[in-house]
């Protein structure tokens, strides 16, 4: 423990970054200015380090980073004053060479919305991850000539898997289905995590309570139900559940076939989307963290999540959310 720069003095253990956050607050609002956590001194740091002239590559080496990109994608920003002074030095430069004074300005949208448009502007940019596009690339290529000159052996194999998982693990997602909607029920009722505002205790939201259920309405199930709702049980009926029941048109089949539609219409569905929404919401806006689905195991792997591990995991997420819509098209 001797190592911690930051340690609970009562009991010696790393101490939650929580504690600092609440100390954080009090001179914050001292000083009349926005709340902010412990983590976000790391982005300031990183900022005014690039600033000074440190070197891309020994800042991510004491940040700890796997990748470059995280290092200046995420943690360096450009502020209002690094644009003054590139505008001005741009300015001076062409002084230098015509000998006349330039009509260069600082733009006032920059030195109005400040670090926070250029913040913005760096997160949403649009870039190519070559570790997941690539591969993904690739798979799907193997997939669709496998489908296209081997339809029969593919489409038994598909079969197989289908059927091993539900024999295999059917229990266990009835068990992780079952835990989620305890959870967001958990969520819902407790105050110390149901009050933990996504995007920051000054957080406001940007839509009313009506579009936020509209959208995720229309998002969860949109028009999938209209076709789904009908055509899953009555498939389920005729034909039978892999792995649960062998053969359609009987009293079990019928069972089966109902709870199987609630359960991938009803709350369990929102369930899932609930927690993984939590999970990367407070991750992206409050630990500011990539827009992925790996960073929400950034509390648990640190900047593991941001390295090759977290493109493994993004991979599987996409191939798994692709197939699965190829599947209910088909």
């Amino acid at each position: 423990m001797r190592d911690l720069v930051f340690i609970n003095w009562r009991t010696g253990d790393p101490a939650k970054s929580s504690s600092y956050d609440t100390h954080l607050y009090k001179p914050c609002d001292e000083a009349g200015i926005e709340k902010f956590c412990m983590r976000a001194l790391r982005h300031t740091y990183a900022t005014r380090a690039i600033e000074n002239g440190m070197q891309p590559k020994v800042l991510q080496k004491l940040l700890g980073h796997a990748s470059i990109k995280t290092t200046m994608d995420l943690y360096v920003h450009v502020t209002n004053d690094s644009m003054s002074k590139a505008v001005l030095q741009f300015e001076k430069v062409q002084q230098n060479q015509n000998g006349t004074a330039s009509s260069v300005q600082v733009p006032k949208t920059i030195e109005k919305q400040g670090d926070r448009e250029n913040y913005e502007i760096r997160y949403h940019s649009f870039n190519i991850r070559k570790g997941v596009f690539y591969p993904l690339c690739a798979i799907y290529l193997i997939v669709i000539l496998l489908g296209v000159f081997m339809l029969e052996a593919f489409a038994a194999f598909e079969n197989g898997v289908v059927s091993l998982a539900a024999g295999w693990f059917g229990w266990l997602y009835q068990i992780i289905t079952i835990a989620l909607v305890v959870i967001c029920v958990w969520v819902l009722l407790s105050k110390k995590v149901g009050n933990i505002k996504i995007g920051g205790p000054d957080a406001k939201p940007t839509m009313s309570k009506w579009n936020w259920v509209a959208i995720s309405l229309c998002g969860g199930i949109a028009t999938g139900i209209v076709f789904w709702g009908i055509a899953e049980p009555i498939t389920h009926f005729i034909d039978g559940i892999p792995g649960l029941v062998e053969g359609g048109g009987t009293r079990m089949s019928a069972l089966y076939a109902l709870s199987t539609c609630y359960m991938h219409w009803g709350l369990p569905l929102y369930a899932y989307y609930c927690a993984a929404g939590i999970a990367i919401g407070v991750c992206v806006y409050n630990l500011k963290q990539p827009y992925n689905v790996s960073s929400s195991l950034y509390p648990l792997l640190g900047e593991r999540a941001n390295g090759a591990f977290g493109s493994v995991i993004d991979l599987l997420c996409v191939f798994g959310i692709a197939g699965s819509e190829a599947g209910g098209r088909a």
